[in-house]
């Protein structure tokens, strides 16, 4: 059931963000775009874990919006910032400040999840609504990333 909740609620942020409706996150955090305006133009790219390992050796900040039991169950990139982007219940209030106090909206970021999908929905809203200049999302999620043999830390409360 929880899947389902989750897989509905990126379907429906995915498509408000590629339809231009309102934001499902209707807080706005300081260095967001107003209401009402139009963002910039900004792009989000999926990427392979080689290229995603590549951006972070490279300083662009690296966003996990998995949620913490999957942060325990296993681990995070290192280097990586938690922001818990859905719960059981869909997209998470706040997130939009929470990113932005991760990871500063005139820089790139790369964001991912389990699978890929949820943090596309994030890329999207971020590089749509929030007014990243540019967002890479780990297409393969964590999954596509431990099986490669891919670094992987302890996730610390």
């Amino acid at each position: 059931m929880m899947v389902l909740r989750r897989a509905a609620a990126v379907l429906l942020l995915l498509a408000a963000s590629l339809l231009g409706s309102a934001p499902v996150w209707e807080a706005r955090a300081a260095g967001a775009p107003e209401a009402g305006a139009t963002p910039p133009a900004h792009a989000w790219t999926d990427v392979g874990p080689e290229a995603f390992a590549k951006l972070a050796a490279d300083g662009v900040t690296v966003i996990d919006v998995r949620t913490p039991e999957e942060w325990r169950e296993t681990g995070i990139i290192p280097g990586a910032k938690t922001v818990m982007a859905f719960d059981e219940d869909g997209p998470v209030r706040g997130f939009p400040e929470a990113m932005l106090a991760a990871a500063p909206p005139d820089a790139p970021v790369a964001i991912y999840c389990r699978s890929g999908n949820r943090s596309a929905a994030v890329a999207s809203f971020a590089a749509k609504r929030m007014g990243y200049p540019q967002v890479y999302n780990l297409e393969p999620g964590i999954k596509g990333w431990v099986r490669e043999g891919r670094p992987m830390r302890e996730w610390v409360e």
